[in-house]
């Protein structure tokens, strides 16, 4: 807990004296983003447990109106995020965490590696990121 305290303090430090730029409409691969929905994203929909070196989250992602949301859950309780879109073969989540009166833009993009995901979340326009994988939860 600690050690989450301090990296957490250390992001909101280096984001009062950075100020971050903001995060790019277009994407690592060259190209805008495009709306995720369930038909060009739907490998992504379920619930998936996410693993890093710092902390753990539930991910779930559904269908919602013919676009794909997801509820991010850890620690620090659940964020809903509805700005989810395709990046290439990437699914990327965009949404901000307050964090001591302090909105801190988080990106967490999901790259599918076989039956899992290559995780990446990126906290204040790279003041701060962190890896791991996701794993689709078994459905009973």
């Amino acid at each position: 807990m600690l050690k989450r305290s301090a990296i957490f303090a250390v992001l909101a430090f280096a984001l009062l004296l950075f100020r971050a730029p903001g995060l790019s409409a277009q994407g690592s691969s060259g190209t805008a983003p495009a709306p995720a929905t369930p038909d060009n994203a739907g490998r992504f929909v379920g619930d998936w447990d996410i693993a890093t070196d710092n902390a753990g989250f539930a991910l779930t992602v559904k269908p919602d109106s013919g676009k794909l949301i997801a509820d991010l859950t850890g620690q620090q309780g659940t964020q809903h995020v509805t700005d989810v879109t395709l990046n290439g073969k990437s699914l990327v989540l965009k949404y901000n965490f307050d964090y001591q009166g302090t909105a801190v833009p988080t990106v967490v993009t999901l790259t599918p590696n076989g039956d899992n995901l290559d995780v990446s979340m990126d906290f204040g326009g790279g003041a701060f990121t962190m890896g791991g994988t996701g794993k689709k939860k078994k459905q009973s």
